[in-house]
């Protein structure tokens, strides 16, 4: 199992990339030589939304990656530690760049070697670039430069819209079950949902006999007892996934056995693996062979247990990473929406959130902020109703407003380019001050105290008020009406 580290200008961090740089192999391949502190830090991390990281492999630092602006480009470097080659680590950093590349809103990486780095050829080769001629490349520690091979790679952009899943989970278990599980699902799909989401277990398959009864659910029961009365029939699934289908939302359900997954599998785009299973090694097996996208529940989970669970399912399709609190309701305070960054930047992969909160919106608006691809909230008809999860869940009117926020979120969420928007435009050439004539100036005439720092309005917009002083002393190469912007271009 591969993840991320960030790299850092600390001692040890620039000695391990100064040691990976002092190999043979690497002087030869590389178009720089010494490293400092100041160098680390001015050519490793330029880029704010691109940090220079390390990919680890359980404990060992495997290779280096970095990002840097280069004739209007992101170029991407990797370094891999010289006992570490030729083990697909260089292409796994890359693979991981590419992603985090395309999370910052990078719409293309290029790659700069020399000719005779036939092993960097084949490694960008190997990940989809193309190489388009070469370039004069200046080497950063001398004053000459060499000729490069460029190799480049347009990436496509994420899509920006936010999965919603309506957790019905057992809370169709009440009444005519299946006339229930109708209504939820139509009720869902007008709220505005991706999908529908149900649990799929067998009672005997979850906790060990004799288990006791659960404290925060208030039922004197022992857990198996309970858990007995919410079982989903295999037979019942075809039925649901049809419900769903017709209603136009995604039909998903939470496996908890290998059998269980082999009852839905036929019937699902992904897999839902539950906080409590991400440790179950013989599901996560059954899942990663399916090939098909998962969600990853991560509450009640240290990193190291996330990591293990990952490793597990390598190979399998691509992986979200939900954080969530497992707690039922869950406190605002145990939500810690910002270890959804934490996840991404350590192991690369997008992020969501499984939000057990009673706040309908709050988690979910924030969760969308903070870069979640997924939000997940548990639903029912009426918290009235008995069951384990109806307290906590939203009703139907509470779920349209979520998703209605959630959509909000999105857009308000933009992307990571500072510009001046669409909208912003026309107040930015009438209201943002400029350098503007305050009394008519004829041609040849000296700008002086003829000129300051005003708002346009709907006058022709001069030069930034950087220029003010370049400005002054100059003659006017044209006449210029008072008001009128006084630009570079007007003067001599």
């Amino acid at each position: 199992m591969v993840w991320v580290e960030l790299a850092e200008s600390t001692s040890e961090h620039i000695s391990l990339v100064g040691q990976w740089r002092s190999d043979p192999e690497s002087v030869q391949a590389s178009l720089h030589t010494a490293l400092s502190w100041d160098h680390f830090r001015s050519r490793y991390a330029q880029i704010a939304s691109l940090p220079p990281f390390f990919l680890r492999s359980d404990m060992q630092r495997v290779a280096f990656v970095y990002f840097r602006p280069h004739r209007g480009s992101v170029e991407v470097s990797v370094i891999v530690a010289p006992d570490c080659r030729g083990r697909g680590y260089g292409s796994c950093a890359l693979e991981v760049a590419e992603r985090r590349a395309v999370e910052a809103g990078v719409g293309e990486l290029v790659a700069y070697i020399r000719p005779e780095n036939r092993a960097s050829k084949a490694l960008f080769e190997k990940a989809g670039y193309k190489a388009e001629g070469t370039a004069d490349y200046p080497l950063c520690d001398l004053s000459e430069s060499v000729e490069v091979l460029v190799y480049r790679r347009f990436l496509k952009p994420l899509s920006e819209r936010v999965c919603v899943i309506a957790e019905i989970g057992s809370n169709w278990m009440v009444g005519d079950r299946m006339e229930t599980a109708r209504e939820l699902i139509e009720k869902a799909a007008s709220a505005g949902v991706d999908a529908v989401k149900f649990q799929t277990f067998k009672a005997s398959t979850l906790y060990a006999p004799h288990a006791g009864k659960s404290d925060y659910l208030g039922d004197s029961r022992d857990i198996n007892e309970i858990l007995r009365d919410l079982e989903m029939g295999y037979e019942q699934i075809p039925a649901l996934a049809k419900m769903a289908r017709e209603a136009g939302v995604e039909f998903m359900s939470s496996a908890f056995s290998v059998e269980d997954c082999k009852a839905i599998d036929p019937y699902v785009k992904r897999h839902k693996v539950a906080s409590y299973e991400n440790a179950y090694t013989p599901l996560l097996e059954y899942v990663a062979q399916t090939g098909k996208p998962i969600l990853l529940s991560t509450g009640a989970s240290y990193m190291a247990e996330i990591a293990y669970a990952l490793s597990v399912l390598q190979g399998s399709g691509p992986v979200t990473l939900l954080q969530c609190a497992a707690a039922y309701p869950a406190e605002p305070a145990s939500l810690h929406l910002r270890a959804m960054q934490t996840l991404h930047q350590a192991f690369g992969l997008e992020v969501g959130l499984s939000d057990h909160s009673l706040d309908p919106v709050m988690a979910p608006v924030m969760a969308v902020a903070l870069g979640a691809k997924v939000v997940e909230k548990h639903y029912t008809l009426s918290r009235s109703l008995p069951g384990p999860d109806h307290a906590f869940s939203v009703e139907p009117d509470e779920l349209a407003e979520l998703v209605s926020r959630v959509r909000l979120a999105e857009q308000m969420r933009g992307d990571l380019e500072k510009r001046v928007c669409e909208q912003e435009k026309e107040l930015f050439y009438f209201a943002k001050r400029a350098c503007q004539a305050t009394a008519s100036i004829a041609k040849g005439e000296v700008i002086g105290g003829n000129i300051a720092l005003l708002r346009p309005g709907k006058n022709r917009k001069g030069s930034h008020p950087c220029c003010l002083e370049a400005l002054l002393g100059k003659r006017a190469v044209r006449d210029i009406a008072s008001g009128e912007g006084i630009c570079m271009e007007d003067v001599r």
